[in-house]
């Protein structure tokens, strides 16, 4: 498994970062790649190359990660709330 890291480390490695934008995130879900494939490596069955493998397990816990994870917008302008008018529902 060694040998399979080192060759495929940077190629999920970018492709993550490409997705993501954020290379915290694009390390720690680079790990968990290599994590799964260790773990369910007698799961593949050889129906495509390897690296494409890898790269479906990337896509896919790159997708749970953005379902899970919470979007919060920053901002130091808040202008535009004037426009809106909160009126809880009776």
């Amino acid at each position: 498994m060694e040998e399979i890291y080192s060759k495929y480390y940077k190629q999920i490695y970018h492709y993550l970062l490409l997705l993501s934008h954020n290379a915290d995130i694009a390390e720690e879900l680079t790990q968990e790649t290599f994590y799964r494939a260790i773990i369910y490596i007698n799961k593949f069955r050889g129906d495509c190359k390897l690296k494409v493998w890898l790269y479906i397990i990337a896509k896919n816990l790159y997708y749970k990660y953005m379902k899970n994870s919470k979007k919060i917008i920053y901002t130091d302008n808040f202008e535009y709330l004037d426009d809106f008018s909160y009126s809880p529902r009776s």
